[in-house]
């Protein structure tokens, strides 16, 4: 498997495992929920270590995708740990990750296209 194939594949399914974690939770749920955080947190630190591995020139392609916000936001969530504000990051996997997971599909659709029905179907 090409490394931004292999890259893009894990955005993609740690975004899944995500939501699947957080349905059902809401938000006092998720205040009080330490070890889901914790794991929540560990796969958007993934998804920001795969999207900042991926090559400079895929991500040029497809620049509608937020490539430096998010490996931003891995530099944060591991650097700065003890900082991180909890209710941002719920927002963020609430309000942002279902809009993240079409961008990287449409990303796998034009330059793995072999991939993308797989990954579809590991969603439902």
């Amino acid at each position: 498997m090409p490394r931004d194939e292999l890259y893009l594949t894990e955005i993609v399914e740690a975004i899944d495992r995500i939501s699947r974690w957080l349905n059902g939770i809401d938000t006092d749920r998720w205040n009080d929920d330490d070890m889901l955080r914790a794991a929540v947190l560990q796969q958007l630190t993934t998804i920001g270590e795969a999207s900042r591995s991926i090559n400079d020139q895929l991500q040029e392609r497809h620049s509608d995708v937020p490539w430096r916000r998010i490996a931003d936001f891995r530099n944060v969530a591991v650097h700065e740990y003890f900082a991180i504000e909890w209710s941002l990051v719920w927002r963020l996997v609430r309000d942002r990750l279902p809009i993240l997971r079409p961008q990287i599909m449409k990303v796998i659709g034009t330059e793995f296209p072999g991939i993308a029905a797989r990954l579809d179907q590991n969603q439902r």
